[in-house]
């Protein structure tokens, strides 16, 4: 039998339980009094910040990671791809550091362009490591280094299976499902490729997601385009409430869908809950197609701003106050057009926290105008939850 992994609970305020949603529009999560928030298609419930299991928990990986890095390590892995969007990065980068630090492995600091993990190396252009995303000082992550061979893995496992979706290219191996087959099969390598390591593939790697600090460089700029907008973020533990609320709506993948119908009620609870605040909407709309002209880096995601009823939309949500980081990034000087979609996505998340309240859409009443599976929604609402505690404010509908 397989040994369990040292379980990550870094900043799980919310965790999962069985159960359907909820009939609550508005969730008062009190992280203290560890309240239910209930929201996609489970329940999580709040736990308390200071749980000393957990952050034992914590520091006993953090602990086993120094001392693997002090020692000849037995292996470099490398994460060359997880294909999937920003939103799984936490669940992602958990079994990571859980794999390697269970294997006595060295792992190698991860790489990202336009908000996906990729690979470092010259075959993507101006790839940056997740450092430029987030705070990850601690976690003993080697940097990607062409000098220690990290270019040429000697074998490369695909961590999904086989057939399901993108992600893995007809050379790499079958990976292994267990740990104990994982450190069997690299035992004797010095460099392992991973390919789309997804949720659950390995067994015992059953972990928290790792919700990060953002990166200080990103906070400041943050700090600054809301600084230069007259935005004032909620400040929960100086008693400061903010001056904006922000409405999350995620379109993407439905086939049918009214989009000046979702706007036009998404205004009128705007208007019922939060009528004297100025609103952000964040969302995979894109309302200002000069500046930005996708949220995404697809091909459908850049035809999306010149859908009829998406103007609509937009011209409805301008009309009701709303703004979005598009225009108030360039607003500021940001120039959003040599900008990786990583960082305006990390900007999206960081406005998001601030915001006096935060509405997501995930009842079902919500399906013809919101995709409710959301993994961007569901870190926009964990990370909020993080800076306010007690005073969050999660509207779970705005239909």
């Amino acid at each position: 039998m397989d040994e369990t992994l040292p379980l990550i609970t870094v900043a799980p305020w919310l965790e999962r339980r069985g159960s359907s949603w909820g009939k609550t529009n508005t969730c008062l999560a009190s992280v203290g009094a560890c309240l239910a928030l209930c929201f996609w298609a489970s329940c999580y419930t709040v736990v308390s910040t200071g749980d000393l299991h957990k952050e034992n928990k914590l520091r006993a990986l953090q602990g086993n990671q120094a001392l693997i890095s002090s020692q000849e390590a037995v292996a470099r892995v490398i994460l060359v791809n997880a294909c999937e969007g920003m939103g799984t990065f936490p669940t992602t980068l958990a079994q990571f550091l859980n794999l390697t630090s269970s294997s006595g492995q060295i792992g190698v600091m991860p790489c990202a362009k336009d908000g996906r993990v990729v690979s470092c190396t010259e075959n993507v252009s101006d790839p940056l490591p997740l450092s430029e995303y987030y705070e990850m000082s601690g976690w003993n992550l080697d940097a990607f280094s062409p000098a220690k061979g990290d270019l040429h893995p000697e074998m490369v496992f695909c961590m999904k299976s086989l057939g399901s979706g993108f992600g893995c290219d007809e050379l790499a191996l079958p990976g292994p499902r267990s740990l104990s087959a994982w450190r069997q099969a690299t035992a004797n390598a010095t460099h392992v490729g991973i390919l789309s390591l997804r949720k659950n593939f390995l067994e015992a790697l059953h972990v928290a997601p790792i919700y990060f600090n953002f990166s200080s460089a990103r906070e400041a700029e943050v700090a600054d385009i809301l600084e230069q907008n007259e935005l004032a973020p909620a400040l929960p533990g100086k008693g400061i409430t903010g001056n904006y609320v922000v409405y999350h709506w995620r379109s993407e993948a439905l086939s049918q869908i009214n989009y000046s119908f979702c706007a036009e009620r998404l205004v009128q609870h705007a208007h019922a809950h939060a009528p004297n605040l100025q609103k952000v909407l964040v969302s995979d709309l894109p309302f200002n197609t000069s500046a930005l002209p996708a949220l995404w880096d697809t091909n459908a995601a850049k035809r999306i701003g010149a859908n009829p009823g998406v103007i609509a939309a937009r011209n409805v949500l301008s009309d009701a106050g709303f703004t979005k980081v598009e225009f108030i990034a360039p607003a500021a000087g940001y120039d959003l057009r040599y900008r990786d979609l990583g960082h305006v996505s990390i900007w999206d998340t960081i406005i998001a926290r601030g915001g006096s309240t935060l509405a997501v859409c995930t009842d079902p009443a919500c399906e013809p105008c919101y995709r409710r599976t959301s993994s961007f929604g569901k870190q926009l609402v964990q990370h909020y939850i993080m800076h306010h505690g007690d005073a969050a404010v999660v509207h779970t509908s705005w239909m």
